[in-house]
């Protein structure tokens, strides 16, 4: 077999890595351990955060998964980008358990980690557990708002879905298009077409209506609620269409 020197591996690993040859970093992985070297943590976590890009590329991440655990990386606590990224891995093969377990051993677990983790929950219809790990998050930012409003709406908790939003309002921390979508489905699955005025009249307000995953919510929302006229009405309007409006 022919040999390959220790710098040599490293550069072709960050060569792969450049170009976006997964396939080719992985398996450097196990040549390096040969060698007994460890590439650095942001190596690693570059590298597990492309694997999780694809599913299709996720047997690649749990070939990284493997390689840290036989070199005992995952000894220590890991490092809060490489262990963001562990965490959604854990989460993308459905394990939560090992995800929480990560979770509790970081030392200092960052906003990305907890929205990370809310995220996780809510795919898989954890409502309780991302409820608990919301209301106990040190700091939100709107992704933190988007992910529980639109996980309280697609758990049928409609109600709890309005009333975060207007938790957000209050805050005055911001909203984008994914708030008013997730609002939308509450608003509508409610019957409350005032609601869904309403936020047609945020929307105005802080100039989201051009924004056309928006100005579509919109009009399905109106047609839902009965509304065909007034949906009639904003589809004219809409600068640009796509195939769902």
């Amino acid at each position: 077999m022919p040999t390959h020197p220790a710098p040599c591996l490293l550069q072709s690993l960050r060569r792969c890595l450049a170009v976006g040859n997964l396939e080719l970093a992985v398996d450097t992985l196990p040549l390096l351990a040969r060698c007994g070297l460890r590439p650095d943590s942001a190596t690693l976590a570059l590298l597990l955060r492309l694997c999780l890009r694809s599913p299709a590329a996720l047997p690649l991440a749990g070939r990284v998964h493997l390689f840290l655990r036989l070199s005992g990386l995952l000894c220590a606590p890991p490092t809060p980008p490489l262990a963001n990224h562990l965490l959604a891995f854990h989460f993308l093969r459905g394990r939560p358990d090992d995800a929480r377990r990560l979770f509790r051993r970081m030392a200092t677990p960052n906003l990305f980690s907890f929205n990370t983790m809310l995220a996780g929950y809510a795919r898989l219809g954890m409502l309780h557990q991302a409820r608990r790990l919301f209301d106990r998050m040190p700091h939100r930012d709107v992704v933190s708002w988007n992910t529980m409003i639109l996980a309280l709406a697609r758990a049928g908790s409609y109600g709890d879905a309005v009333g975060l939003y207007s938790q957000l309002r209050r805050f005055s921390l911001g909203f984008n298009a994914h708030t008013f979508s997730g609002l939308l489905v509450a608003c509508v699955r409610l019957g409350e077409a005032h609601l869904v005025r309403q936020v047609h009249a945020q929307v105005l307000l802080v100039g989201f209506l051009t924004n056309i995953i928006i100005s579509s919510s919109l009009v399905n929302s109106y047609t839902k609620c009965g509304f065909v006229d007034d949906a009639r009405k904003l589809f004219d309007e809409m600068p640009t269409r796509d195939f769902c409006s």
